[in-house]
């Protein structure tokens, strides 16, 4: 164990942030900390790493432990190339190469033998330790690390204080890669990152030998790197072993198993009062009674799990449907900037959506992914390569949260966008948003991230858009109003233009993906897991098939027969994605089954499931080749 601490409590002035919490961490162990925005996740790493003083408990924590914190919105900021900053990681491996320089002149040099002597066992000693610590390697490990965050070659030699709030952020987290200590403790690690260096993090953290313990709402990082998950609520620690998809069963289990506690508890409350007060009067069951009240005195009673957490009602509607083209986008060039300064993002964009179609726009950062969305929520006019169909109506999400009026309370940003909206309706709306009682009456400008999220999401809902464009709808949002985002997305019919770094999320809605890579955009039909494999198919073979290819003919001149085989071509392919998504979900399932020790242990069972199992992968294999024949 190289951490641990008992029943320790933390206030901030009246108010109780974490009320007698105990955990600990031995070597090698990989948490993750999860809970609603505000219920103390950052304050306890500011305790166990940070030396925020507690009001009550005990904090043990080795002294020959070396502890790497990367806080919320670190930044690095100095005049020192990115490179030269990377170096002082290794400093000391440095000087000592500069030292064995030296030592080599004089060795080289004609000096007595009892100098030679000498010079000879500082230059062994210090070579050894040297090479223990790998210092031929250290501008490998440096480049390593810079291009797996992001940081290409060319950028090697940029100051660090020309750039970014983001970019400084990530370069400070490969400089705590770099440094390696005992505890890595990072607060929302993937904020900044793309999905390419997401991923390479994700792998680098695989491997990393020290503990690591994270805050973080990437639920799909939380999967890939945890073993237990720390779940903060209502002042309280509750500790679950696995990952964060594990976490989610077990707590569910944990809930119900409090909830059947909680309400034996009350019938038990029940009849003790009942009997109670039936006997109470009588003189030969009074005794009884009185006894009957003195353990209801003493008795610990349970909270109500199910009134514990205030959860978010979203759900998107719309008032009518618009025509069943919805959006056509035609060979458009991406750009930023004017004259001169017009940088090219993409040389040719096309592609269309129809009505329900779910759009994720994924890439690096830079690719143009938020400057194309907001194209598309322009006026229609403003670009001749952008056609919307009929009865459009579109809501844009800003990542920034830029809609809102910072002066305004959250009463007035609401009211003032529907102002035909009697009062108790308005603070109807902001009540399923979790803004009640003096809240609709802070201004803007002081609520918290989150909160400015749930209030433009609030906003949306009451606009009532069937097209949804979003920049960034996660970030934010803490884990369980992530979660509820996600439902109300799938069960929105409309149509939806998405960009997002959240995997999680991207795994489960879009149904159309479009890739801004190297100037170029490719579409793809199905999700993003079948984005991914498909773009494995194409490495493997080197080639292209999986993209849809536009047509390059004129629509108002194709022959009755061309227009009904390409009808019947795209009902083709909307059954086999249908097939493909029913096969993926029907191997879950059976894997999941087989994970289940009652069913390992009976053998028919078993291989009954796993001859289905096998059925089920090859019906797969064969809609998707199907699929990507069509595709092509």
């Amino acid at each position: 164990m190289i951490l641990s601490f008992d029943n320790l409590s933390k206030y901030f002035a009246d108010k109780n942030i974490l009320m007698n919490v105990s955990g600990s961490i031995n070597e090698g162990d990989r948490i993750g900390i999860v809970g609603q925005n505000g219920t103390g996740k950052t304050t306890l790493l500011n305790v166990l790493f940070d030396k925020m003083p507690f009001e009550s408990g005990s904090l043990n924590i080795s002294s020959k432990i070396s502890v790497g914190y990367l806080k919320q919105n670190d930044a690095l900021d100095t005049f020192l190339t990115i490179f030269e900053e990377m170096k002082k990681v290794f400093s000391n491996l440095y000087e000592i190469k500069e030292k064995l320089e030296v030592l080599e002149g004089k060795m080289a040099q004609n000096i007595t033998d009892a100098e030679l002597k000498q010079v000879e066992s500082e230059y062994s000693s210090l070579l050894t330790f040297f090479e223990q610590q790998d210092g031929y390697n250290t501008e490998v490990k440096i480049k390593t690390v810079l291009n797996g965050m992001g940081f290409s070659d060319k950028s090697h030699d940029t100051p660090v204080n020309t750039l970014s709030g983001g970019e400084k952020t990530r370069l400070c987290l490969a400089k705590l890669l770099l440094l390696t200590p005992d505890i890595l403790v990072l607060d929302e690690p993937t904020n900044h990152l793309d999905i390419e260096t997401l991923t390479w993090l994700e792998e680098y953290l695989k491997s990393y030998k020290g503990a690591i313990i994270t805050v973080s709402h990437d639920r799909y990082f939380l999967d890939k790197i945890v073993t237990s998950i720390w779940d903060i609520s209502n002042n309280s620690l509750v500790s679950y072993k696995g990952n964060y998809s594990k976490y989610l069963v077990l707590k569910e289990e944990r809930e119900k198993r409090l909830l059947k506690e909680y309400e034996a508890q009350q019938q038990k409350i029940d009849e003790l009062k009942t009997y109670a007060e039936k006997n109470i009067a009588r003189a030969s069951t009074s005794k009884s009674a009185k006894s009957r009240l003195a353990a209801l005195d003493r008795m610990d009673v349970l909270e109500d799990p199910r009134h514990s957490i205030r959860k978010m009602k979203m759900e998107f509607e719309y008032a009518f449907e618009p025509h069943f083209d919805v959006l056509s986008v035609k060979e458009m060039p991406l750009t930023v900037g004017f004259g001169k300064d017009e940088v090219v993002l993409c040389d040719n964009i096309t592609f269309n959506l129809e009505r329900g179609d779910k759009l994720a726009v994924i890439g690096s950062n830079g690719a143009g992914k938020t400057t194309l969305i907001k194209k598309l929520s322009q006026n229609p006019s403003i670009n001749k390569c952008i056609k919307w169909g009929g009865n459009v109506k579109i809501s844009y999400y800003d990542q920034h949260l830029n809609m809102l009026n910072p002066e305004n309370t959250v009463m007035e940003e609401l009211w003032s966008r529907f102002p035909n909206r009697d009062p108790l309706s308005i603070r109807t709306t902001l009540g399923r948003a979790l803004f009640s009682g003096e809240t609709i009456y802070k201004k803007v400008k002081m609520l918290s991230g989150g909160e400015r999220a749930r209030l433009s999401l609030a906003i949306i809902m009451e606009q009532k858009p069937n097209v949804l464009i979003m920049d960034e709808p996660t970030n934010h949002l803490d884990l369980f109003v992530r979660e509820i985002l996600e439902e109300a997305l799938l069960s929105f019919s409309g149509t939806l233009i998405l960009v997002s770094h959240d995997r999680y999320l991207l795994n489960k809605i879009p149904n159309r993906i479009l890739n801004l890579e190297n100037k170029k955009a490719d579409f793809y039909l199905g999700g993003y897991g079948e984005y991914l494999l498909k773009k494995q198919i194409v490495s493997a073979n080197g080639i292209k098939t999986e993209v849809e290819k536009p047509l390059k003919i004129n629509q108002n001149i194709k022959g009755k027969d061309k227009r009904a085989k390409d009808a019947q071509k795209r009902n083709q392919i909307k059954t086999l994605e249908r097939e493909i998504e029913e096969c993926e979900e029907k191997i879950k399932e059976i894997e999941k089954e087989l994970q289940n020790p009652e069913v390992f242990s009976d053998f028919v069972k078993t291989s009954e499931l796993y001859k289905e199992l096998e059925e089920t992968k090859q019906k797969h294999e064969s809609s998707l080749e199907k699929w990507l024949e069509l595709s092509e």
